[in-house]
């Protein structure tokens, strides 16, 4: 029996065209007159059998569905109608569009899988963690957040401590946590001290986290670029002062706080005596005055005469009122130490500490007369010594005269009357002074008159021993 193929009338309303049609369903959309026909199923004929059973049928037409051999009539044409020719393209464009959604379908797919598998290679789940603290790595688990991370690798931080990220972030992509330790530091500030905690291991991060001023300068320890956790930070102002010492007079900018660091700063060396103002311990006096003032104990002796005493002898083989000379007088000598005091040089004070005598002083004798006179009156030159002075009568003399232990304001002359007031004047230095006649002597070659060592002072120095005078009376 020859084959043939049956249009569907409603072929275009079919769901799907990649689902085989079974014969039923032909059968039931078909026209009567193949309804009555087809009383079995029929099989679906492969598409090299369609191409070669009708002309013009592509192969892959899906739709179609082998017939048994149906009668044939007169006048029946084997080609196609035109309207099954416009099913078949209308079927045909549906079929592109779906295998073209299909391979749209399969690529979508392809790349979803290509991400999935670019997005565990570049993202990868942290089944391990590394944790820097100062330096010192340390691997642990996987954890959510850096809080948990660090709580399983049994790392707790303080409450100064540095943690990047934060403690409730996520773990970060490359897996690292940084841990800094904070450490405390004594920070001092023109001599404020106060102890910080602090993440900085070096002196520039430490003024940034801290907001030092940029003008205050950083002394000692502090100066170096890495910190010293033991050492103080110390941070100065710098202030202008004048330091006057030894001579010299020097401006200068300073980071001293007191008159004494600025001295030891610049090398200036106080000793036991010496004087600085303000002192030592005092603040610096900004844009005042620091002076230095040395002082220094000296010592200095000098050689000065020692005046020689009189003594009286009682003599009764002299009429009383009556003297002679039994021993002249010789002045001794003696070296006298001085203690001095000196400023910046400058004696300022020197006081006597001690006394050496050279040559002992040789007294004056004199006899005295006891025995009872037979004279009504004595002689001129024996009267005893008048207290009331003797005015002068125009008298002159020239000579050496010393000094030596007797009544302040006397003096002693060989033949001057007793009582008379005599004026002294230095020669050499033009000083004048005045004595009254109460002794005898001196009998030393060159010498005319004896003074008291209160009278030689007011002429000339004790050291000299003898002055060249003249006399007035």
């Amino acid at each position: 029996m020859p084959e043939a193929w049956l249009p569907l009338a409603d072929l275009h309303k079919l769901p799907d065209l990649d689902v085989i049609i079974v014969p039923a369903d032909v059968v039931a959309a078909a026209a009567p007159e193949a309804r009555a026909v087809t009383t079995a199923p029929a099989p679906v004929i492969e598409p090299e059998e369609r191409t070669s059973a009708v002309e013009r049928v592509e192969p892959a037409l899906v739709g179609f569905v082998e017939l048994p051999e149906l009668p044939t009539w007169a006048g029946a044409a084997p080609a196609v109608r035109a309207s099954d020719r416009r099913g078949r393209r209308a079927a045909e464009r549906r079929a592109r569009t779906k295998r073209r959604r299909t391979r749209l379908t399969i690529i979508a797919g392809l790349v979803l899988i290509v991400g999935a598998i670019l997005w565990k290679l570049l993202l990868p789940t942290h089944h391990e963690v590394d944790i820097n603290v100062d330096g010192q790595r340390i691997r642990t688990g996987s954890a959510d957040t850096v809080g948990d991370a660090l709580a399983n690798a049994e790392i707790w931080v303080g409450p100064f401590d540095r943690v990047q990220p934060s403690l409730d972030a996520s773990i970060p992509a490359r897996g690292l946590i940084e841990v800094q330790r904070a450490h405390p530091v004594m920070l001092d500030i023109d001599g404020k001290q106060q102890a910080v905690w602090t993440t900085a291991t070096t002196l520039a991060a430490l003024r940034a986290e801290l907001k030092v001023d940029p003008a205050l300068v950083a002394i000692g320890a502090a100066s170096t670029p890495n910190l010293d956790p033991t050492a103080p930070v110390v941070f100065r102002s710098s202030r202008p002062v004048t330091v006057v010492a030894d001579g010299g007079t020097q401006p200068m900018a300073t980071t001293a706080l007191t008159t004494g660091e600025l001295l030891s700063d610049n090398g200036i060396v106080l000793g036991a005596q010496d004087q600085v103002s303000p002192a030592a311990d005092q603040p610096v006096p900004v844009g005042g005055t620091v002076t230095v003032v040395r002082v220094a104990a000296g010592q200095r002796s000098e050689p000065r005469v020692i005046a020689y005493s009189t003594q009286q002898k009682l003599d009764p083989t002299l009429a009383k009122g009556q003297y002679r000379v039994l021993q002249d007088g010789v002045n001794g000598s003696e070296t006298v130490t001085y203690q001095q005091t000196i400023r910046d040089g400058q004696v300022v004070a020197e006081t006597p500490i001690g006394t050496t005598v050279t040559l002992a002083a040789k007294p004056k004798i004199v006899a005295v007369g006891t025995r009872a006179s037979v004279v009504a009156a004595a002689p001129a030159t024996t009267r005893a010594p008048s207290i009331a002075a003797v005015s002068g009568t125009g008298h002159t003399e020239s000579g050496q005269a010393t000094y030596y232990a007797t009544a302040p304001g006397t003096c002693a002359h060989k033949t001057i009357a007793m009582g008379t007031v005599v004026t002294v004047t230095n020669t050499a230095n033009g000083r004048s002074t005045t004595c009254v006649v109460a002794d005898r002597g001196p009998y030393a070659a060159g010498r005319i008159i004896d003074l008291s060592p209160d009278t030689f002072d007011k002429i000339a120095s004790r050291s000299q021993g003898v002055a060249s005078v003249t006399l007035t009376w």
